[in-house]
């Protein structure tokens, strides 16, 4: 898949997330999530307790949903992302966290995700890797419908 990695054109964009391996796919909506969501959100979107019930209630209108989307892709740490790959991704003992961190590697190769320097060291939430999602919120809806993963449910909104 590392063959389209020039162009960011939306189609092909979209064609190059559809020849991603399964796992990279939810790197990839993991990272969007944590880039698009503040991190005091994190317990009450992806933990245990929050449970799918709870999930399933936070259906949002599109324009809120937009609205939470305006400010662009935030700075996160890989260990965020790797919290939030957890909570969606059901079967992280068949892959491991090497797996995750190669496939985080060739999707900077990939201009997907992009390494950044952290601006605030003393922010908890961005020690070490620090990265940021260059996915489109089109391009995150098309591979959200395609793993038929409610999108909606995952993104915060106040």
């Amino acid at each position: 898949f590392m063959s389209h990695c020039q162009s960011t054109d939306i189609g092909s964009t979209q064609s190059l997330i559809l020849q991603l391996p399964i796992v990279a796919k939810y790197v990839l909506l993991a990272s969007f999530l944590a880039a698009h969501n503040p991190p005091k959100s994190d317990a009450q979107m992806f933990s245990a307790e929050a449970g799918p019930r709870k999930k399933r209630r936070r259906t949002k209108k599109v324009s809120k949903e937009i609205s939470t989307l305006l400010t662009g892709p935030k700075p996160f740490g890989l260990t965020r992302m790797l919290a939030i790959f957890d909570s969606i991704y059901h079967d992280m003992e068949s892959c491991g966290q090497t797996v995750i961190h190669t496939l985080t590697s060739s999707l900077v190769r990939l201009k997907l995700l992009s390494q950044v320097q952290s601006t605030t060291r003393s922010d908890p939430f961005l020690r070490g890797l620090v990265l940021t999602c260059n996915v489109s919120l089109e391009d995150v809806r098309f591979l959200s419908d395609r793993m038929q993963l409610p999108l909606a449910n995952y993104l915060y909104n106040p």
